[in-house]
């Protein structure tokens, strides 16, 4: 499973840094930064739901009905005020109240000098999107990252060389004689 920073870079086709900081006024820079500060309070948040059975079931039935899939696809469906009113529901799952949500929007606005009230708005969109690449994830709708700045690693040579498929047949042919 992806880690869930990564899996957010990969909402709406690689454009979700791109529709973050154009909904909430942002630089790129501060989109990511706004990000990275609330993927430990939702990582906290789904580990939370999944000691408790009742939560879990909860959660993944949220996942599995692939409502949430089309904020995955298109991140401005979840600035709408149904998409809100869903992330608002995960975020209720995920955190189990309303102060929970409105501590982790705080201490990401110290943490990163965003105003609080941008992270007020963020988290139920964040929480959608994630969601919906829950569900990419889980039902196999989602690849592996491809990242073009790290290179494949190089193939190890074995600590014996390798014979030659030559210097194999000459071999063959000495045992035979």
């Amino acid at each position: 499973m992806l880690p869930l920073f990564d899996m957010m870079m990969q909402a709406q086709n690689g454009a979700a840094m791109d529709a973050i900081s154009k909904q909430f006024n942002l630089a790129q820079e501060q989109a990511t930064k706004a990000m990275a500060a609330l993927m430990p309070a939702f990582s906290a948040g789904l580990k939370r739901s999944t000691s408790n059975p009742y939560d879990f079931m909860g959660l993944m039935q949220a996942v599995a009905s692939g409502n949430y899939g089309k904020y995955f696809e298109d991140m401005s469906k979840a600035f709408t005020p149904q998409g809100i009113s869903d992330g608002n529901n995960i975020l209720a799952q995920l955190f189990g109240s309303k102060d929970v949500s409105r501590a982790v929007a705080e201490q990401a606005a110290k943490v990163t000098g965003i105003g609080q009230e941008i992270y007020k708005q963020m988290l139920p969109v964040m929480a959608d999107t994630l969601m919906g690449g829950l569900f990419k994830q889980t039902t196999g709708q989602m690849g592996a990252p491809v990242n073009p700045f790290v290179r494949a690693p190089a193939s190890r040579p074995s600590s014996a060389p390798r014979p030659s498929p030559a210097s194999s047949t000459i071999r063959s042919r000495r045992r035979c004689s």
